[in-house]
């Protein structure tokens, strides 16, 4: 009688073998997680339908600061590259005022 049910064997199979009938990409999925993200899929499936739909605005939410955030740091990177242009800029016709102010020649 070797052909007998052991309860053991079904944690000596993958996943993917459990569920044999699910699509490939989702046995894939399933061999591929870790005991951790288990735990996080399972505390998300806790949720019911209200706490999945604040999980994802949240989410929603995270994704809109961090792109906001990198606006603002392209702003605030391009107004101190203005502001340092034109200081130089600025220097510099003051340079060439200076030229003509004088004797005609640049100074030494």
């Amino acid at each position: 009688m070797t052909d007998a049910f052991n309860p053991n064997d079904h944690f000596q199979q993958l996943p993917s073998e459990k569920y044999a009938d699910l699509p490939k990409e989702t046995r894939d999925f399933l061999d591929e997680l870790r005991p951790e993200e288990v735990d996080v899929i399972r505390q998300i499936a806790r949720l019911g339908p209200e706490g999945s739909q604040q999980l994802i605005q949240a989410i929603k939410l995270s994704q809109s600061v961090m792109t906001v955030g990198k606006f603002v740091r392209w702003v605030i990177i391009t107004m101190l590259g203005v502001f340092f242009g034109t200081l130089l800029f600025a220097e510099k016709i003051m340079q060439v005022i200076a030229w003509f102010g004088h004797s005609g020649s640049p100074p030494r």
